[in-house]
């Protein structure tokens, strides 16, 4: 009798830890246009597992990671000092999910 009930306590804790949430991953941001000086924008991340942001040297996000939640992060661009424009790709990614930001900055304009 003990026997059964310890089998019917392993198979149930078994089941209930089998039934995990699908994962849930969004941005409020989906592109960002910075001008060439840079600028700072807050993005909220919705998620319910850990999370992590992959940015760029000139593209960085605070906090680049975080737990289960709603957070809002602030995606830094830096001043672009090149005569070309350029853009990233600010990937956040949790539990086999990603959700892409794209980053698209302007160049400064050299007037003759």
């Amino acid at each position: 009798m003990k026997k059964i009930a310890i089998l019917s306590l392993i198979a149930a804790i078994s089941i209930f830890t089998s039934c995990e949430k699908d994962p849930v991953l969004g941005v409020s941001v989906k592109e960002i246009s910075a001008p060439f000086s840079g600028n700072e924008t807050s993005v909220v991340i919705t998620a319910n597992n850990p999370w992590v942001v992959q940015g760029t040297e000139w593209c960085v996000v605070e906090p680049a990671s975080g737990e289960a939640g709603e957070f809002t992060v602030t995606l830094k661009v830096k001043p672009n000092e090149t005569y070309d424009p350029r853009e990233c790709d600010v990937k956040v990614s949790s539990s086999g999910l990603t959700e892409v930001i794209k980053v698209i900055q302007a160049v400064q304009h050299v007037i003759q």
